[in-house]
């Protein structure tokens, strides 16, 4: 826990008047093991002109008590969204165990490479902005008494959350005083997968009266509503701008052509599961189960959980793997569970299951002979409130949905990453598992609720299941659960409810979906992607009617079969091996299918006709 405090108390330790500073501070350092010559040259030379230091210390962190992750911390403080104008102003330098890390030299800003040909976009603040909901109209300037602000966007050559820049994937608040604030671009309404390559800069005086403590999100204002609005607007149209770019790349006979090869090969897919996967339509069967692992004496095993944060009175499946000396996966006869604090929780070995009992912290991990597991950390946290949302979902039979739960706890703090006891009403209608996802049973409603021993939902969430639909043949193609719609981006073809082209980065993945299309069963397949557009390219003897594209367009239609398979046979308690295994089985059996039924296409280009013969 965080406590804040003065040394040896706030009488002697703040402003304490010292006879020689170096002295003093050489004697403070020598609680953390080390001397003034340890430091960089440069803060000895600093000393010697200053009239005093700070010294914060803090100790036992948690979760660090055998070794501190030097590299990951570092890593996060020079993301951090209110580190740039510490690391640009100032030389900060880090010593670790006793030695000047990164070479000696200050830790530095990481430089973020553009997009090609981009220079960062200034532009201005408007003397009033409109209000997103009321329609008024706020002042930027305080009635013109400040002057205008100045919105600066930048782009990355990468995308910022797959690079692991998503701490710099934030648009900061800046005044004359310095940093009070930013927001993250993912919270903004914005609609393209350009967002994930924007951030920038806000530099406005009149923002300065809604700072927090915390230097976080700024106050809840009329203002800062319209300004993030307007930040969100601007970030739109230049996404916007990028996409119109991406639209001019390929000609329209392209775009129809391979248009016309997804439709088809979308039809196919929707009989090909119906003719062959339980859930799907009648005559299904589901591969075999994997086989048992051999006996075996353990060398190594490992512990895995989804969650590291449960309400009390709640229960866990934790994920154990024991391997033997070469190295493959082995089923043990007799091994034990271990809770470092019983109070906070206890695993059944019988039914492997954590239990929770108490908040507080704990750790747990697997003893077999001599040999143990890794320990992984539980929080039992201490709920006050929990908000469930949204209010009311549709889902159809067969599709599935989530539910978020935002839960208060003790100390003030909120959590959305905590497991809880979930519920519905009726099971032959939704049935919901340990992390808040819902799936269709059958037609109907029921209500689906959390919490834990101490404290349940305030509200539940109504779960409408509808008919399944053949989103393939449908004329509104929405894909809401039923059979998945599969469509190609970069203006191939369209959102089917906004009618408006989808683009995606060259650095996404092949075959990907954006939030908006989970509970729509909506999957893309990623026209930017680099072999895509190779293979899409007549210039470099491809395009889109050359065998090399109807094989790479059949090899993502069929990832995104085994993943909606796989999807809709989650079962909780299947580890990787497990999952890995029942995965290849799927990927075989449909590559059989493929090589039987489009065998036509693939060789002339003959467009299938979703009437394959071939069964399970």
């Amino acid at each position: 826990s965080v406590r804040f405090g003065y040394v040896p108390d706030p009488d002697g330790g703040r402003d304490a008047a010292v006879a020689d500073l170096p002295t003093a501070l050489d004697d403070a350092l020598s609680s953390l093991g080390l001397t003034l010559g340890d430091l960089p040259t440069e803060a000895q030379e600093a000393l010697e002109v200053a009239d005093g230091f700070t010294l914060v210390a803090g100790f036992e962190p948690k979760h660090f008590e055998d070794t501190i992750a030097i590299d990951q911390l570092l890593s996060t403080l020079e993301d951090h969204p209110q580190m740039p104008a510490s690391l640009e102003l100032c030389r900060i330098y880090l010593v670790a165990n006793g030695a000047p890390a990164k070479g000696g030299n200050p830790v530095q800003l990481p430089e973020i490479a553009p997009m090609e040909d981009e220079e960062p976009r200034e532009i201005d603040i408007p003397t009033k902005l409109k209000h997103p909901e009321s329609g008024g109209w706020i002042s930027t300037t305080e009635d013109e008494s400040l002057p205008r602000g100045k919105l600066v966007l930048s782009t990355s050559e990468k995308n910022l959350v797959l690079a692991r820049r998503r701490h710099r994937h934030v648009v900061t608040f800046n005044t004359e005083s310095g940093y009070i604030g930013f927001v993250p671009v993912r919270e903004l309404s914005i609609t393209s997968s350009y967002r994930d390559k924007i951030y920038g800069e806000c530099f406005l005086e009149a923002a300065e009266a809604y700072k927090k403590n915390e230097r976080q999100r700024l106050a809840t204002s009329p203002l800062t509503e319209a300004l993030e609005h307007f930040i969100a607007h601007k970030i739109q149209a230049l996404a916007s701008e990028f996409e119109e770019r991406d639209r001019r790349k390929y000609k329209r006979a392209v775009k129809d052509g391979v248009a016309a090869i997804n439709e088809a090969l979308d039809e196919w897919k929707n009989k090909y599961l119906s003719k062959n996967f339980s859930g799907w339509g009648p005559g299904g069967v589901d591969p075999p189960p994997p086989p048992p692992l051999p006996l075996g004496t353990p060398a190594a095993i490992t512990v895995t959980m989804s969650h590291t944060k449960a309400g009390v009175g709640v229960a866990l499946r934790p994920n154990v793997k024991f391997y033997d000396a070469s190295g493959k996966r082995i089923r043990v006869e007799s091994y034990d569970w271990v809770s470092e604090d019983t109070n906070v929780a206890w695993v059944s070995k019988e039914q492997n299951i954590l239990w929770t009992f108490e908040a507080g912290d704990t750790r747990v991990y697997v003893e077999a002979g001599d040999v143990a597991s890794n320990k992984v950390a539980l929080q039992v946290v201490d709920i006050q409130q929990i908000t469930l949302s949204p209010q009311e979902v549709e889902v159809q039979v067969g599709g599935r949905t989530s539910i978020g739960a935002e839960c208060t706890l003790r100390e003030g703090t909120t959590a959305t990453d905590v497991t809880l006891i979930w519920t519905e009403d009726h099971g032959n209608v939704a049935r919901v598992n340990s992390i808040g996802t819902v799936f269709g049973a059958g037609v109907g409603e029921t209500n689906v609720t959390a919490g834990d021993d101490r404290c349940f939902a305030e509200n539940s969430v109504r779960i409408k299941v509808l008919e399944r639909t053949r989103s393939g043949t449908d004329k509104d193609k929405k894909g809401a659960g039923g059979f998945p719609l599969i469509l190609v981006s970069g203006g191939f073809q369209q959102d089917p409810e906004t009618g408006e082209d989808v683009h995606f980065a060259e650095d996404e993945p092949p075959v990907t979906q954006r939030a908006i299309d989970t509970e729509r069963n909506i999957w893309w397949i990623n026209s930017a992607s680099p072999l895509a557009r190779l293979y899409l390219d007549d210039e470099t003897g491809h395009g889109f009617e050359s065998m090399a594209w109807r094989l790479y367009h059949i090899e993502r239609l069929a990832d995104v079969l085994v993943s909606i398979m796989m999807a809709n046979r989650l079962e909780e308690d299947m580890d990787i091996d497990q999952w890995s295994y029942e995965r290849g089985s799927l990927a075989a059996k449909l590559q059989k299918h493929i090589s039987t039924d489009l065998r036509a296409f693939i060789s002339e280009g003959t467009l299938p006709t979703g009437e394959g013969d071939s069964d399970a």
